[in-house]
């Protein structure tokens, strides 16, 4: 299916006549690992007996974090397919690209002005609008201003188990950026505040990172732990690890960095068993 969105605004600003961004959607399951090497994302496989995306499935809260968008909506809906049929989602972006398999989903998206300059839907409204519709999660294809605010609000006050997306260069500016956009809301907050709140709601933050190749790498799984005086503490728990080329194809391998999350524990005490090999450290098989 072609999606045409923003042609008016597009033609208005084109210098060399009217440009139309299209977009495809692609229906199909994406939690294995062969539909996402197909659209050209690399994760480590799973091995049979390994869980899949526990922390997810037990309400762990994440953010997606990237450089810039690449397959922000493929990584979303392999999160997602994670989530237990039972619970309601409630999802919100600014083009509805999220295409889920549960049956209670509600979906959401924002609006921009009409030709008359009104009617615009911020990702803000609906998300106040989301905490009334009883969601068990809360999804945000990208978190990208005021609404920043309103999420950790949601995350803090018992919405647990969110995702959304963040564009930044790393894990750490991930952080960074989060607490700016809740400044972009205009309320004086202290940083170390905004810092707590951002502690306390988020759990996990998966990196992903287009390579020069052109290949979309997961390259870090972190978590975070906890806050050191006003900083934020975090642990890698996954990485990518770049060993050089073979040509133009970047080679290396996805590893565990030896450290145990300390969620385990908390899953552990659900019911979920997460065996302690999934975190032990491997070396490169192809070395």
């Amino acid at each position: 299916m072609i999606f045409v969105r923003g042609a008016m605004q597009a033609a208005l600003h084109a210098t060399e006549g009217p440009l139309f961004p299209l977009f495809a959607w692609h229906f199909e399951s994406l939690l294995f690992p062969q539909p996402m090497h197909s659209l050209g994302i690399h994760r480590p496989p799973f091995t049979p007996q390994q869980p899949r995306d526990p922390a997810i499935a037990k309400s762990r809260t994440l953010s997606n974090q990237f450089p810039h968008p690449p397959h922000q909506t493929t990584l979303l809906g392999v999160l997602a397919e994670a989530i237990p049929d039972t619970e309601r989602i409630v999802t919100i972006e600014d083009t509805a690209e999220l295409s889920l398999d549960q049956e209670h989903v509600v979906r959401m998206e924002t609006r921009p002005v009409n030709i008359e300059g009104r009617g615009r839907i911020l990702a803000r409204d609906l998300l106040i609008n989301a905490l009334r519709m009883r969601p068990d999660r809360i999804i945000v294809g990208e978190v990208r201003g005021a609404e920043a605010l309103d999420m950790l609000q949601a995350l803090n006050t018992g919405h647990d188990g969110g995702i959304g997306t963040i564009h930044a260069n790393s894990t750490r500016d991930a952080l960074a950026r989060l607490e700016t956009m809740v400044l972009m809301a205009g309320v004086e907050l202290p940083s170390r505040a905004v810092r707590e709140q951002i502690v306390s709601a988020i759990h996990l933050i998966v990196q992903v990172r287009r390579y020069d190749d052109g290949v979309r790498r997961i390259e870090s799984v972190a978590e975070i732990t906890g806050m050191e005086g006003a900083t934020p503490q975090m642990q890698e728990l996954f990485a990518f690890r770049r060993r050089g080329r073979q040509g133009r194809k970047v080679v290396g391998h996805f590893t565990a960095t030896g450290v145990i999350p300390r969620m385990v524990e908390d899953l552990r005490e659900e019911g979920v068993l997460v065996p302690a090999a999934l975190f032990q450290r491997t070396e490169d098989p192809d070395q």
